[in-house]
């Protein structure tokens, strides 16, 4: 079991890849949000053709950890940042739900938060194989927790509320359908609950059970991304990924 990110460069990584599958190893990465009820559900459900993703993922990230500037948060070599910190979740979203992305676009810098040498915000532009767009949009200064993700397609919208699922087919005011994963849970604890269902999920795989935590090749794509998206700003330019 692997720490996101995989890596802060492509060096090296696939090599790595390479021995593991060499060895035929069984090797996952850390994105926990897979494990997560509501996710799993969206990924169940279908809303036809899907076409656009709006994503934000936002917060107060002081409040959540005070001790921010003396941790890996506040080093980029260390894998810190609104990019490969934050986006990097939800990447993994993205890659297992839609697929390979094809081009970015990206927007980042430090506007608020200090003793760090990493982003608190960025804005990215992501077009995927399928030719389905996302938007996503993160800043780690802002008071109120916001944590939304829209799935639109051509036959309805589904809208991830932090763990409230929101499925809309038309123009009325109630939702078609709404599910809250988190009614009668404390969130915290059930936040906390999530790395042990990863490690229970790992151990499972193990004895030849199946597994839909990230691979080392999703991770692989996911740090591509990222490293595009700074690319993307660096040069002022949209970067379409090579594999």
């Amino acid at each position: 079991m692997v720490e996101k990110p995989l890596s802060v460069s492509m060096e090296g990584v696939h090599v790595v890849l390479e021995k593991v599958r060499a060895k035929n190893l069984l090797a996952r990465v850390g994105f926990t949000r897979r494990v997560a009820d509501e996710l799993q559900q969206l990924r169940r459900e279908c809303i036809g053709d899907l076409k656009l993703i709006y994503m934000n993922s936002s917060q107060e990230f002081p409040k959540y950890r005070p001790d921010f500037q003396s941790t890996y948060y506040a080093r980029p070599e260390m894998g810190g940042g609104a990019i490969l910190d934050a986006a990097s979740h939800l990447f993994d979203m993205l890659i297992w739900i839609v697929g390979r992305p094809k081009n970015v676009s990206c927007m980042y810098d430090r506007l608020v938060l200090q003793g760090t040498q990493t982003e608190d915000t960025c804005l990215i532009n992501v077009r995927f194989e399928s030719g389905a767009m996302a938007n996503i949009v993160i800043n780690q200064f802002q008071k109120p927790n916001t944590n939304q993700q829209e799935f639109i397609g051509t036959t309805g919208n589904l809208m991830l509320d932090h763990s409230k699922l929101i499925y809309r087919n038309s123009d009325a005011a109630i939702p078609a359908q709404t599910c809250d994963f988190m009614d009668g849970l404390v969130p915290m604890e059930a936040h906390q609950a999530r790395f042990a269902m990863q490690a229970n999920y790992m151990m499972d795989a193990l004895e030849g059970g199946p597994c839909h935590l990230a691979t080392l090749e999703d991770a692989e794509l996911n740090l591509r991304l990222a490293l595009s998206a700074k690319q993307s700003w660096d040069e002022r330019r949209i970067i379409e990924l090579d594999y």
